[in-house]
């Protein structure tokens, strides 16, 4: 078997990487999944043990600050997952008796096409569980397409693949199934029983969920201590609970995968010219099986460019089986230069994700600035992985408490917050849930201790209810809301320059929460000047437009707000509520017929809202 290639694009993509990598805690679950396992806590459904055993050990090593160690070690997990890319192809074309020179450029042009996707450097370059998932599922199809895999190290990964992101278990159970078709009935039984053995020592990796939450780690979500609750986290029944109404967009997933650009067309190729048919049919199998995943299992995840990695790494598997059969059948000089030129290509495109800065320099300055004993109530994903790794992973203010908005209604998460007296109630349906952390919230409110909310837009809570200093944590730390937008903005220019489309979404992200929260404390000149830097830094992004054609409004510019609805409504014709406040403002500026048009566009684009309705049906009564 011809390991070279493999340990080739392991070695390259690791020292590139670490090269590049930041030191930062980076956006979305990286800060909770990064302080859940400095402490060897229960993160988020479905709880991830095993990258929290592999994210501890990176804790041992003494380099960089912890977040650079957690994120090196993901990079690892990553250059792991395209050298076992890289391994696949170049066996298989190994075994299709090709020249090994043209196994080489099937390898490089496999490892560099899912390496330089953007979904996959943005999720193996900061703390994410993808990484490990893939790295599972590849091993697992490396041993089966070599034709007589080790059914004891399937059922291992079987195993371990319980521990780690569910489309680790996708991906290994495809890859088993795949093997299944191979089997003759005499090695039936020796495969089951070796599965199954070797399958349940892997799966003991999930009693880590029981055993570290009758610990009661700082970060303990879910409390899994019970089958029923464990139960419920590793199914992530609590997060299919939350999203059940929903209705994400799914055609930015589309748009994600034909970012592979060429590597579709010598897929295409592959499927047409490559000899193991077979293992061609397999991996468009694992493409299809990840691509329903992405789009009606899990399409949160599409918003966040977190889904998609099994799909991309199937297109970039078929592509070097295609680009390894197509080289062998051109002189070696071309097929040389080809490969070169591919790698300068790639290298170059490669956008390092530098926007793990903002969650550490915002959310990690705003937890040491924040008053004694206060308690941080964040309610974004950003806001909640920033603070929580700055407080409860590198030690930052023992004396605050960082509080999860949502998951107030954990009877744990109750007395972490010191409100004991709420009892041990645990609503389990959703509606109650809500209502409990929202009694919680109130409780917390009339509490002496300091109350800081990250955005008070996010919490349906009655202004009279809260001491007069939580204005929103962001204008707590500069009182002027306007000033907070200059500091933050002279921050990013001379601290923290933008470098790439990745940073500056981020950081536009960033500028939108800081105007939400301004918006809702009736600071709309705050509000207008963060809106209007977050669509400068992101104008592709509908949302941004959106809220800064609700903040124009707010301060009787109708002009502009329609201008920026219609911007919005030009991005995302899909999103109702750009066409609602586009012929709403257009309706208050005196515009009916440019309203009724409005009205008129998203009908034509099958937008059937109940808002779009009303109003049409309120601008015929008013003016037939």
């Amino acid at each position: 078997m011809n390991v070279r290639p493999a340990a080739v694009v392991f070695t390259t993509a690791a020292a590139l990487g670490l090269a590049l990598l930041p030191e930062g805690v980076g956006l979305g679950d990286a800060g909770e999944i990064g302080a859940a396992a400095l402490d060897l806590g229960v993160a988020h459904p479905t709880g991830f043990p095993l990258d929290m055993m592999w994210l501890q050990l990176a804790r041992l090593v003494p380099l960089g600050s912890l977040g650079f160690r957690q994120n090196a070690w993901v990079c690892l997990v990553g250059a792991a997952a395209l050298g076992g890319l890289a391994g696949l192809v170049s066996d298989a074309l190994a075994r299709a008796r090709l020249p090994p020179w043209a196994q080489w450029i099937g390898a490089w042009t496999a490892a560099l096409s899912l390496g330089t996707w953007a979904t996959f450097v943005g999720t193996t370059w900061c703390v994410e569980v993808y990484g490990t998932a893939l790295l599972l599922s590849l091993l697992a199809w490396r041993s089966v397409a070599a034709g007589r895999p080790r059914w004891s190290t399937l059922g291992l990964l079987a195993g371990l693949a319980l521990g780690a992101h569910i489309t680790a278990s996708m991906g290994v159970g495809a890859a088993l199934m795949f093997a299944a078709t191979r089997l003759d009935r005499t090695r039936w039984r020796v495969a089951a029983g070796a599965l199954l053995v070797f399958g349940s020592m892997g799966a003991l990796v999930l009693f880590y969920l029981p055993l570290s939450s009758a610990r009661q780690p700082m970060m303990d979500w879910g409390d899994p201590e019970t089958f029923a609750r464990m139960f419920e986290h590793v199914s992530a029944g609590r997060i299919r609970l939350a999203f059940s109404e929903a209705d994400p967009e799914r055609w930015p997933f589309v748009v994600r995968l034909a970012e592979l650009g060429a590597a579709w067309v010598l897929a295409l190729y592959a499927m047409i010219g490559a000899r193991d048919r077979r293992l061609v049919f397999a991996l468009c199998g694992l493409a299809a099986l990840d691509i329903v995943y992405a789009t009606v299992v899990n399409p949160m995840g599409i918003a966040d460019a977190q889904v998609g990695h099994h799909a991309a790494g199937a297109v970039a598997a078929l592509a070097g089986l295609g680009a390894g059969t197509a080289a062998a059948r051109v002189p070696r000089l071309w097929a040389s230069m080809t490969l070169a030129a591919i790698l300068v290509v790639a290298v170059l495109g490669v956008e390092p994700p530098t926007s793990a800065r903002v969650s550490e320099e915002l959310y990690g300055d705003l937890v040491r600035d924040l008053p004694p004993r206060a308690r941080f109530v964040c309610s974004s994903d950003d806001g909640c992985a920033g603070a929580l790794f700055a407080r409860y992973g590198i030690g930052s203010r023992p004396d605050v408490a960082v509080v999860v908005a949502q998951h107030l209604w954990e009877p744990r998460e109750r007395a972490r917050a010191g409100l004991r007296s709420m009892g041990d109630a645990r609503p389990e349906d959703g509606p109650g849930r809500a209502a409990s952390s929202e009694r919680a919230l109130h409780a917390l409110a009339r509490d002496r201790r300091t109350l800081v909310l990250e955005t008070s837009a996010d919490l349906s809570l009655p202004a009279p209810a809260f001491p007069s200093d939580t204005v929103g944590a962001l204008a707590l730390v500069t009182p002027n809301g306007t000033a907070l937008v200059d500091a933050l903005d002279q921050r990013m220019r001379v601290r923290a320059p933008v470098r790439g489309t990745r940073e500056r979404a981020a950081w536009s992200r960033t500028f939108d929460a800081i105007g939400r929260g301004a918006l809702a404390g009736g600071d709309t000149l705050s509000a207008v000047r963060a809106f209007r830097r977050a669509v400068e830094l992101a104008p592709e992004r509908a949302a941004g437009w959106t809220n800064l054609g609700v903040s124009l409004a707010a301060q009787r510019d109708l002009a502009g707000a329609a201008v920026a609805a219609a911007e919005a409504a030009r991005l995302d014709p899909a999103r109702a509520t750009a066409w609602v406040n586009l012929a709403r403002y257009r309706a208050a500026s005196g515009d009916l017929q440019g309203a009724r048009a409005a009205l008129g566009e998203a009908a034509a684009h099958g937008l059937d809202d109940p808002r779009l309705r009303e109003l049409r049906d309120a601008l015929h009564e008013a003016h037939p």
